[in-house]
């Protein structure tokens, strides 16, 4: 049978309380900060423990309460995860690469946001608290970034509801930031042939671009790219952002090419770990080759997406291949591509000719 009993230590600075849990075998002392003292002097403090020790009762009451509906183990869960960030940085180190500097970013700015105090409860986070929150990026960054660092924000919150840590979910009644229409660097097939033949001072790194520009490839897919997840010229592996089933991708001949010539002994195809200098690397290269876009590793995945619409692809298909979720994000590049506009105009057929 489940129960619930105060704790008193003495100390220096006075009794602190605790709460005594215990259920089927299991036990556990929770601290309630709550600290009396130690010889209360005069009236104001006898009143001061006599308020606190009702307090302290108030707490065990509803934490019998909470642990008969739940059980031990849930509400364990939750004490040692009410702390929003101490929560979220659980969920930052399942990520990787460029994703996880993404994830850290936006926890800074909630920590900004929260004053910089270290503890953030969900019970925190209601309704006014999610729409001040939204108002504040949207005021200090721009909208796609708001956006992103935002959503980061959401997913803590959804994934906190789906663990049951939280019964009450601000994203249900709040909407998400839209992320508006932006321009998304590419590379030209020509450009690619002119950066090919330019040296690069991380010539892995060069061949890492080049490929995701051939195959579509993230970061985090390709440098997590074995040997052995290659068989009869096919790619099988399982996307790191989304961690959804296997996918199944067949080399072209430049893809191909591209690896025979780094074939070595190593596990890894491509040994690379990220850092704030591999896009500035990759720009320099860039420039050497006299091309003057803004360039960093992901405008690979957007090349290889631009040069498939731009040579006929079915948007459908490259759905597939690109891993999207929503037809709505292959669909952006499309809308990149005006010369297939013009091609559609030209192939009508002529009236007058």
């Amino acid at each position: 049978m489940a129960s619930v009993s105060i704790r008193e230590r003495k100390g220096k600075k006075g009794i602190h309380l605790a709460l005594d849990i215990y259920d089927g075998g299991k036990r556990s002392l929770q601290s309630l900060k709550i600290t009396l003292y130690n010889n209360p002097k005069d009236n104001e403090e006898k009143a001061y423990n006599r308020e606190m020790r009702k307090q302290a009762k108030k707490l065990k009451n509803e934490k019998l309460v909470e642990l008969n509906r739940f059980g031990y183990d849930r509400v364990m869960l939750f004490n040692s995860k009410s702390n929003f960030f101490n929560y979220a940085e659980e969920i930052v180190k399942t990520k990787i690469g460029s994703n996880q500097e993404t994830w850290r970013t936006a926890l800074q700015h909630l920590h900004k946001f929260n004053n910089n105090r270290k503890t953030l409860n969900f019970s925190q986070i209601d309704i006014p608290f999610a729409e001040s929150y939204k108002r504040y990026l949207l005021k200090k960054l721009a909208q796609n970034s708001a956006c992103a660092y935002y959503n980061r924000f959401r997913a803590v919150l959804n994934q906190a509801e789906k663990e049951h840590i939280i019964h009450f979910n601000p994203n249900n009644h709040v909407s998400a930031i839209p992320q508006a229409d932006s321009q998304r660097e590419y590379l030209t097939h020509e450009e690619l042939q002119i950066l090919a033949q330019t040296e690069c001072k991380k010539p892995k790194l060069k061949q890492a671009f080049l490929f995701s520009c051939y195959t579509g490839l993230r970061w985090s897919d390709v440098t997590k790219l074995t040997w052995n997840d290659i068989k009869d010229d096919t790619i099988k592996f399982r996307p790191q952002k989304t961690k959804s089933k296997f996918m199944y991708l067949k080399l072209n001949k430049t893809a191909k090419q591209i690896i025979e010539e780094i074939r070595e002994d190593n596990s890894y195809i491509f040994r690379l770990s990220y850092g704030n200098n591999i896009n500035l690397i990759l720009q320099e290269w860039v420039m050497r080759a006299g091309i003057f876009k803004h360039i960093t590793f992901h405008c690979a995945r957007h090349t290889f997406a631009t040069m498939a619409i731009t040579y006929g692809a079915d948007i459908y298909v490259l759905k597939e291949v690109l891993g999207h979720s929503d037809i709505k994000t292959t669909s952006i590049y499309a809308k990149i591509i005006d010369s297939r506009k013009d091609q559609l105009m030209d192939c009508i057929p002529e009236l007058f000719g």
